[in-house]
């Protein structure tokens, strides 16, 4: 939006996609899904494929009054029942991680089904997607996707498959040229 002399909103000829509204218009209708679904995949990687989404709730309340709600920017379900959240963050903040796993809890702990005996069911599998417009480590400048699992620390092997962040680090990004002195040109 643009404003024009006399202090009336009028439309642009662009959608920022970096902006909660141009986020939401560009990946946040079935009718995109086009566009979406490519990307999640890629993000993703090889180890599954989203074929078609269902979009879902984006808000989830606290069980009391006084607890925070949970807004995503974006939520839908894959193929096999997977909750796939998608987040454009501007702006770093210090509690960001923390953010990050407290929305992820919500969605968890919300999808235990009331009445169910105990532990007497499976919970699905839920991927977190940040797209973010900032370093998340700012001594780490060249890796850009950061693809983050549960692991056993001795072991590193995998220690719940089920639950797992994507961060695309957009300001990495960029290509960086080196010329042949091996100084950086951009």
């Amino acid at each position: 939006m643009t404003k024009n002399n006399l202090d009336k909103p009028t439309v642009g000829r662009y959608i920022d996609p970096g902006s909660d509204f141009g986020f939401k218009f560009l990946f946040g209708r079935p009718a995109h899904q086009d566009i979406l679904i490519p990307f999640l995949n890629e993000l993703i990687g090889s180890s599954k494929r989203i074929k078609s989404l269902v979009y879902g709730p984006t808000e989830y309340l606290g069980e009391t009054a006084d607890q925070k709600k949970v807004i995503f920017d974006l939520r839908c379900t894959g193929d096999n029942g997977e909750e796939i959240i998608v987040e454009m963050q501007r702006m770093n903040h210090d509690n960001f991680k923390e953010r990050v796993m407290f929305s992820t809890s919500r969605l968890i702990s919300s999808q235990y089904p009331k009445g169910v005996e105990y532990w007497n069911f499976e919970l699905p599998e839920v991927i977190f997607i940040g797209i973010l417009e900032f370093r998340m480590d700012d001594t780490e400048r060249e890796r850009y996707l950061k693809s983050i699992s549960l692991i056993d620390k001795d072991s590193g092997r995998i220690f719940y498959s089920k639950l797992s962040y994507i961060f695309l680090e957009l300001p990495k990004f960029r290509l960086l040229l080196v010329s042949k002195g091996g100084r950086e040109l951009a």
